[in-house]
């Protein structure tokens, strides 16, 4: 059995709400999002030159993202003692950035409040000898990833309008691209045309290829490693209790009764970043999202991206 144990998914795609219920067993602690720059400090120090998204093969090496990783899932030095006042220190300053323009910072000299906030920065570290550990950031290093913290994996998929019609829910509109462009030109199709920068794209299309292009490597790399647990946010919600215990076997890891307690008290509405939903629900929320042009908009896009095939 193997105590590390990490699940992945792009950002909107029920990677939390199934992380949080895996975590929810006695002797568990979930490590959420230690490569998330908008919220950690040490993640924005460690991944200056990666961006948000790192774009990594399996083998490439990178001295600072492995040490992130390494005190993620425990295998780090201890924090010192005064690592407590520095991370809220260091949370606080770090916060003094709006979330939109994290990219431009990462990009440049970050302001003085930021840096004092990348000195100070402390790394996350697991309470429990088993640990959960879940990124939205991961998607085009997942390999890399994997290698590096040897967990076993559950990658969490979503029907791509559910993602794309969340992101826009939440008015992460941005023009251009998040991602490095080089990334989509791995996965699209053969001709097919990536948009710049400059192009007149609609905040609604950039979505669409910045969220494909996560999906498209993220389900490349599902499909080179069988061994990986895969699971659909849509097949979770269906019996939640009976996929979760079906999840947790598959891993090696015994069934808890606080799991599925944790299912039950989160089934109910909830909003943003919180893992509260009304599972019977969460099949289809798109609809009442994407107007019919927009949904248009997004298969089209998707349709660019082979291995997305697999959804109508």
């Amino acid at each position: 059995m193997n105590d590390r144990l990490l699940v992945a998914g792009v950002p909107r795609s029920g990677s939390s709400w199934a992380a949080s219920a895996l975590a929810a067993a006695p002797g568990t602690c979930l490590v959420s999002e230690p490569d998330n720059v908008h919220t950690s400090p040490y993640a924005f120090r460690m991944k200056r030159s990666l961006g948000q998204y790192p774009f990594l093969s399996s083998d490439e090496p990178h001295f600072a993202f492995t040490e992130l990783w390494r005190h993620a899932v425990g295998s780090g030095p201890s924090p010192k003692r005064a690592a407590q006042l520095r991370a809220r220190v260091a949370r606080s300053l770090h916060g003094s950035v709006e979330f939109t323009e994290v990219s431009s910072v990462l990009a440049s000299e970050p302001p003085l409040r930021r840096r004092m906030a990348m000195l100070l920065a402390v790394p996350p570290k697991p309470t429990t000898p088993r640990v959960v550990i879940k990124s939205v950031h991961a998607s085009l290093a997942l390999e890399w990833v994997a290698r590096e913290t040897d967990a076993a994996v559950i990658v969490l998929r979503r029907s791509p309008l559910a993602v794309i019609a969340s992101w826009f829910r939440m008015g992460w509109v941005e023009p251009g691209w998040r991602l490095p462009p080089a990334a989509a030109a791995e996965v699209v199709a053969p001709g097919v045309e990536i948009p710049s920068d400059t192009s007149d794209v609609s905040p609604l299309a950039w979505i669409c290829w910045n969220t494909f292009t996560l999906m498209a490597h993220q389900e490349s790399a599902v499909n080179a490693h069988p061994e990986w647990q895969v699971v659909d946010h849509e097949q979770l919600c269906e019996d939640p209790v009976a996929e979760f215990r079906s999840l947790v076997e598959s891993v090696g890891w015994d069934w808890h009764p606080h799991i599925e307690t944790f299912l039950h008290q989160s089934n109910r509405p909830g909003t943003g970043h919180e893992t509260n939903r009304v599972v019977s629900g969460a099949v289809g929320t798109w609809r009442r999202v994407l107007n019919e042009r927009q949904a248009e908009t997004a298969t089209q896009i998707q349709r660019q991206f082979p291995v997305l095939h697999r959804w109508p």
